[in-house]
């Protein structure tokens, strides 16, 4: 009798009837002692939404049937169902009391998993990193599932990916440098093409103090991976702190050409001013004040004392010099312009410059050749030029900067700020 109606709650089961089949479940259980149709009545109860009614008869059934793998999985689950809950509400202490009860229950790799990274998210939306650090060491990243989720028809990151930049950023934010250099080299052996664990990396390096080799770590991060505006910065920083003011420039300027919203730039823009002062290049830092008050403007953002402070040293520059401070151009758009002016001239200072011709350009490739004035072909992207200037045989002259060969896998140079040779 109990066997034909199991087929039957099994049916209704697939067809996600989950009330129906948990009553033919519940009734198969109690009348005929079955612990399947007991896991099972549970399972009817979360997925039906009842989490807490399925952990009250999950104890029943518990004592009922000692050690029961299945029922212990279903209570387990179960517990989690409220985690999510907890989640959505946005309490942390309910999120880990119920992990912890979980925890208890010894849960499989799966359960273990989830729910571990379920306290994570939440800490870290909340910023309790020393919660997040404490709870990524609740589990081994080398049992963690490194498979990544299809969202669309695009990858996401593995949960064990999550896990290294949970466990990365929070030893950042604890200032926890050694280890957080240590996770992040780790991490970067695993996921080689994401630019943050090596960034992160060097950036602990920065922070223990070991400035030049930090320096190093980020030239090569440059070379080596895709051009990122906070990543210039970083190099920029490090410049300005070992007071090699040149570069420090060179590579803000180089940061705010890169890809990125100038809301986002506003304290790179500030940089550049107090870069612009302590090198003597008034009117470039104060323009840069000037954009950095329009972003605020637009945004609503409230003008910050640093920012007031930092205009006022360069109104007593101009004062101590008998320079008249320069206007403000009005329109965002126009300052901009003028900004992205001096970005272009200073990113490319001190560079060696050469003479050459345009050899070749691929017309179905971002690329193209120079062949220079002592025979030697140099790459360069024909993002450089102009469209209209895209032309073999073109006389030109051009600035040379480290690349990275990836076809060589060794260095080598690229042309970049190419003009028309007059």
């Amino acid at each position: 009798m109990f066997e034909q109606d199991i087929e039957t709650a099994k049916s209704l089961l697939e067809q996600k009837k989950y009330a129906e089949a948990g009553k033919i479940f519940r009734q198969a259980w109690e009348q005929g002692d079955n612990s399947y149709a007991a896991s099972q009545y549970l399972y009817c109860l979360r997925k039906a939404g009842y989490p807490q009614p399925a952990i009250q008869q999950g104890k029943k059934a518990g004592l009922q049937f000692e050690n029961n793998t299945y029922i212990q999985r279903e209570l387990i689950w179960a517990h989690y169902d409220l985690l999510k809950i907890a989640q959505e509400e946005e309490n942390l202490s309910k999120v880990i009391q119920i992990a912890e009860t979980i925890l208890e229950n010894k849960p499989e790799k799966m359960a273990l998993e989830a729910t571990i990274l379920g306290v994570i998210k939440i800490a870290k939306q909340q910023e309790q990193w020393q919660t997040v650090s404490d709870w990524c060491d609740q589990i081994n990243p080398e049992i963690i599932s490194d498979k990544q989720p299809l969202i669309g028809d695009r990858k996401s990151k593995s949960n064990k990916e999550k896990w290294y930049f949970a466990k990365v950023k929070s030893l950042i934010e604890l200032e926890s440098w050694h280890q957080a250099r240590r996770f992040a080299l780790e991490a970067a052996k695993i996921y080689p093409k994401e630019i943050n664990f090596p960034r992160w990396a060097a950036l602990g390096l920065k922070s223990l103090g070991k400035n030049q080799d930090a320096i190093e770590e980020f030239k090569q991060l440059i070379l080596k991976y895709r051009e990122e505006w906070y990543v210039f910065q970083d190099l920029s920083d490090l410049y300005q702190n070992t007071n090699q003011l040149e570069l420090a420039l060179r590579f803000a300027c180089k940061a705010a050409l890169a890809h990125g919203e100038d809301h986002i730039k506003i304290t790179l823009y500030q940089e550049i001013a107090q870069i612009g002062l302590l090198m003597n290049k008034l009117e470039m830092a104060a323009r840069h004040i000037q954009l950095c008050k329009s972003i605020r403007q637009q945004q609503n953002w409230r003008i910050k004392a640093d920012l007031e402070q930092l205009e006022l040293d360069i109104h007593q520059a101009f004062s101590e010099q008998n320079i008249d401070w320069v206007e403000d151009c009005g329109e965002f758009s126009d300052l901009r312009t003028i900004c992205r002016q001096y970005w272009l001239e200073e990113s490319y200072q001190g560079l060696p410059r050469q003479k050459g011709y345009i050899e070749s350009i691929q017309q179905d490739k971002p690329y193209g050749w120079i062949r220079s004035e002592d025979g030697k072909r140099v790459f360069f992207l024909q993002k450089e030029l102009p469209k209209f200037l895209r032309k073999e045989k073109l006389n030109v002259d051009f600035a040379l900067e480290e690349s990275w060969d990836n076809s060589k896998n060794k260095l080598s140079f690229k042309a970049v700020n190419i003009k028309v040779e007059k």
